[in-house]
């Protein structure tokens, strides 16, 4: 019955409809099997007549579709003067006209059997109307051809009048017909939903109230004189629920409590200030965070905005994605866009604070950059993109070391995760102190890259071995290992390059901005060019930031999910999903 009022619900257009008044909707019922009949009784009578216009649109706009496309093959015909119907009279001879696409036309003439005789009678984009025509013997290897090459063949049903004249005034007659009757229906719907559309909803929230409570009665523990029932409520929660319980009760009920952040089971619900609130949505695209491991989304509240600041650095565009931001929060009703709206006015607020600091404001530079300017000082900006990207992924590795002390994993936290860091601080430090200098290198500093490596190869090797009296063998590990380290040296350094991506992003932002400013200049020598110059380039900066913005955020995205997360990341948590009810239920 659920689905059935949600299928109603859905061909009304109800989904996103409120349900009207916020009085309570009581059904009194003294059974649950007699609440559920008494909601089908009221339903039953909206259900047919939604059904049979719902069902009847579905065929009309399938025949349209099929009239219409007939329609345009006569109005061909006719305007060639081409009638198939007159080809079925042949004895001796056989023709039929072929709308082949042009790239089978070819293909067509090579397959086809000798004699024939194959005339192009139209020529359109995309395909040909092809006169095919042979002796009568052949007419059977013709159409075998036709077929294999699944090349549609121009008939007219044979329900139609021979005159083509006739033939098309009975379809278009028929097509106004339909889209009138079709019109009725359609309008039939909208009387029904405005008429009974709130109504239905709140039968919708009766049945789901039913679901919910049925549900919870499957699982509890029952008997004459008392039920049992467990679930999960909020450690904040429980004073006000034990309370509230006893109220309805007459104090005759036990509440046992007991706090629990151990099992894989238990469902995480978190509360987050409002400015952190809306960086949940991109956690959660990536998984929900489990009671075992650190939930990210207050440091992604900061590297996020950060991150994208950096790629999108501008004062002007990261003034204008701060009020359209602030815009969208305000305006719209939808939770996942006022969220959306939030998330980019606080990217607004880092690309204008970069915008500062590399001296930009709508791609121009009018004053000193309190930093540097990117476009002149290519190497720094680079240096500072890989320097975000170690710090970055540096904060996932540490983040891996806490959930994995969390965890009480002590021997992988100090054979895995903290030579792992050293290995990746040392590769670091190796780099950025001696670049790419190998005799450097070798003449001592590299040891600090070695000891964390061979830790690695054969420190979780050997423990495995003796915790498990040699049911492990050594070699095999110390293989396994070895090749595991090798594989995330170069997934680090792999990584860490990634994050390259924002200096060329940066720099990708502002030579696009730049090419609107050549092209205005360029119209600016004709007359009213002053005008055309404005709109070219105040276009150009809308586009730019629309264009530009999704990239960044894509980007940022990748960056957060493949490089940071995949650090430390587990997900696997369960969303708290509270019982409740959205209409009140009455026995009686």
């Amino acid at each position: 019955l659920y689905d059935r009022i949600s299928y109603v619900v859905s061909t009304l257009g109800l989904e996103k409809t409120s349900s009207g008044s916020s009085e309570a909707f009581v059904i009194k019922a003294k059974s649950w099997s007699e609440l559920i009949k008494e909601v089908e009784a009221q339903f039953l009578d909206i259900e047919k007549a939604v059904r049979s216009s719902a069902e009847f649109i579905k065929q009309a706009e399938a025949e349209l579709k099929e009239l219409r496309a007939i329609y345009d093959k006569i109005e061909v015909l006719r305007q060639l003067g081409i009638n198939p119907r007159l080809f079925e009279q042949f004895k001796l001879l056989y023709a039929t006209l072929l709308s082949v696409p042009n790239r089978q036309v070819a293909l067509l003439l090579s397959a086809l059997p000798k004699p024939v005789i194959v005339q192009k009678v139209l020529q359109q984009e995309a395909s040909s109307l092809i006169l095919v025509a042979s002796l009568a013997r052949l007419k059977q290897n013709i159409i075998n051809v036709v077929r294999g090459l699944e090349i549609p063949t121009l008939t007219l049903p044979s329900s139609l009048p021979e005159d083509l004249d006739q033939a098309l005034s009975q379809v278009a007659s028929r097509i106004q017909e339909l889209e009138d009757k079709l019109s009725s229906a359609k309008k039939q719907l909208e009387e029904i939903k405005s008429k009974h559309g709130s109504f239905v909803l709140k039968l919708k929230g009766v049945m789901y109230d039913v679901l919910n409570v049925l549900s919870v009665r499957q699982s509890a523990e029952l008997s004459e004189k008392w039920v049992k029932l467990e679930g999960y409520v909020p450690a904040s929660e429980v004073p006000k629920m034990v309370e509230e319980l006893k109220n309805f009760l007459n104090n005759k009920v036990i509440v046992f409590s007991k706090e629990e952040h151990s099992s894989s089971e238990v469902p995480v619900l978190f509360r987050y200030p409002a400015l952190i609130k809306p960086f949940e949505m991109i956690t959660v695209l990536f998984g929900y965070p489990s009671y075992t491991e650190i939930n990210p989304t207050p440091i992604l509240a900061i590297t996020f905005p950060l991150i994208f600041g950096m790629m999108f650095g501008d004062l002007g565009h990261g003034a204008v994605l701060l009020i359209a931001g602030l815009i969208v929060y305000k305006k719209m009703a939808d939770i996942t866009l006022k969220s959306l709206g939030l998330i980019f006015s606080m990217c607004g607020v880092f690309a204008m604070l970069f915008g500062i600091m590399f001296g930009e404001v709508f791609g121009l530079h009018p004053f000193e950059p309190l930093l540097f300017s990117p476009i002149h000082s290519v190497m720094d900006m680079i240096k500072l993109s890989i320097l975000v990207g170690v710090v970055h992924i540096t904060s996932g590795l540490i983040l891996k070391m806490i959930n994995e002390y969390h965890k009480r994993n002590y021997l992988d936290l100090a054979l895995v995760e903290v030579p792992k860091l050293a290995m990746y601080m040392a590769g670091v430090y190796l780099v950025f102190a001696y670049g790419i200098d190998l005799d450097a290198w070798f003449k001592g500093p590299i040891v600090a890259l070695l000891i964390p490596v061979f830790v690695l190869m054969f420190g979780k090797a050997i423990a495995s071995t003796v915790l498990h009296k040699g049911e492990h063998k050594l070699i095999s590990l110390i293989s396994e290992y070895g090749f595991e380290s090798f594989d995330m040296l170069i997934r680090f350094l792999s990584n860490t390059v990634s994050y390259a991506r924002i200096f060329a992003l940066l720099i990708a932002h502002w030579a696009l901005t730049m090419v609107f400013y050549i092209i205005g200049g360029l119209a600016s020598g004709i007359p009213g060019g002053i005008v055309l110059y404005a709109i070219i380039v105040v276009l150009g900066n809308i586009i730019v930031i629309a264009l530009e913005g999704i990239i960044a955020f894509a980007q940022n995205l990748r960056l957060h999910f493949y490089e940071w997360f995949s650090k430390f990341y587990e997900n696997g948590g369960i969303p708290f999903s509270p019982f409740k009810t959205s209409v009140s239920l009455s026995s009686s």
